[in-house]
């Protein structure tokens, strides 16, 4: 595997290992979300594998724009996880 492959493993799995955090947490207060956030979670270990496995042609998504796409779901997934804890902090 080359540096560059590394490298975006790398980056993945960090943002992938606190989203799965963050998914976990959320279902302290709500089971909503969490089976759409481990499709999720499954989908983009799904991308990445092909990246690594395949390199870029073979990704149906752009593994840039794919990586960029979970920087704002994990971003919105933190003001979630925010505001549930919020809610549980004024109402108890």
């Amino acid at each position: 595997m080359n540096e560059k492959k590394r490298t975006m493993q790398k980056k993945f799995e960090k943002l992938l290992k606190e989203y799965s955090e963050i998914k976990d947490e959320l279902e302290n207060h709500t089971s909503e979300n969490n089976d759409n956030m481990l499709y999720d979670i499954q989908g983009y270990y799904e991308n990445l594998n092909l990246y690594l496995h395949y390199g870029e042609k073979r990704v149906e998504l752009d593994i840039n724009e794919s990586y960029e796409c979970l920087k704002k779901q994990l971003k919105a997934a933190r003001m979630l996880l925010k505001a549930h804890q919020s809610l549980k902090y004024i109402f108890g």
